[in-house]
């Protein structure tokens, strides 16, 4: 049978199933994600064989400013095919066909592979690597701080924060409800992460086995990374806007020729990494 290409698929159980045979989300992480409003069904395309989901992605919106314009742009990811059914060509004809759907709501999808041999695997549907960013270790056992002892912002409060730091030239940036659903997401318990707040001062925080990466943070680095040290005992990886030393992060399929232009210029900073 033909496979069905379906915007707004809603089969939490089947998604819950393929997601989790792909990432290892557990099921109730994926059920807060819907219950915070991160994951909207009108944003999740699926492709389906006999009633059967056997490839799903996510196309959330986001947002970038280029000089004194923004365009809305989509982030693709929670890309999955069922195992059983790879090799057939359905996830292909899933972003071919989703790309071509979103062209009329957004100026371009961006893409963060997964690995370096993934690069070449979006090229085939008009990605161009677009995006990067510097990473450094922030971690320095011997540095002083000073403890923040103001009151914690709010989620709010925070927002108004990461607008200032974060929404400016060639940076992609969470809009408000953005922001505060990944909050949410981050504070799972279910997750390796963490949205660190202290005083006027926060971070997205992610866990890995031998270290933590800082992102999207806003404060004093130095008092950021030794508090979080203090906390888990392990370095801290501090990402930011590229430098002279920057690293490919994400990929731009652009629908617009003043995107694809200042895309060229390799300084864009994907800025809603990971959620």
């Amino acid at each position: 049978m033909k496979p069905a290409l379906i915007r707004g698929y809603d089969n939490r159980f089947a998604l819950t199933e393929l997601w989790g045979q792909a990432f290892g989300d557990e099921s109730e992480s994926i059920t807060h994600m819907y219950g915070c409003g991160y994951l909207k069904p009108s944003d999740v395309f699926a492709l389906t064989v006999d009633g059967r989901l056997v490839a799903a992605l996510f196309l959330p919106e986001y947002r970038i400013r280029v000089g004194v314009q923004e365009y809305p742009i989509r982030l693709l990811s929670c890309v999955a095919t069922d195992p059983m059914q790879q090799g057939k060509g359905y996830m292909s004809l899933l972003i071919s066909r989703s790309l071509e759907y979103v062209r009329s709501l957004c100026c371009g999808v961006c893409v963060i592979p997964m690995s370096s041999s993934l690069f070449s695997f979006y090229e085939k549907f008009g990605f161009e690597t677009a995006f990067y960013i510097s990473e450094r270790n922030g971690f320095d056992a011997s540095a002083e701080i000073s403890n923040d002892n103001s009151k914690n912002l709010s989620p709010e409060a925070c927002y108004s924060k990461y607008l200032e730091k974060y929404h400016r030239d060639g940076c992609v940036y969470k809009t408000k409800d953005r922001f505060l659903q990944a909050v949410e997401e981050y504070s799972h318990p279910s997750q390796p992460s963490e949205f660190f707040v202290c005083g006027s001062q926060f971070a997205f925080v992610q866990r890995e086995p031998a270290r933590l990466l800082l992102r999207e943070w806003v404060g004093d680095e130095t008092f950021l990374c030794k508090t979080l040290f203090q906390r888990y005992g392990l370095p801290v990886f501090v990402q930011d806007f590229p430098s002279e030393e920057k690293i490919p992060l994400g990929m731009l399929c652009s629908f617009d020729p003043n995107l694809s232009e200042r895309a060229k210029s390799g300084d864009l900073y994907l800025n809603c990494m990971y959620n």
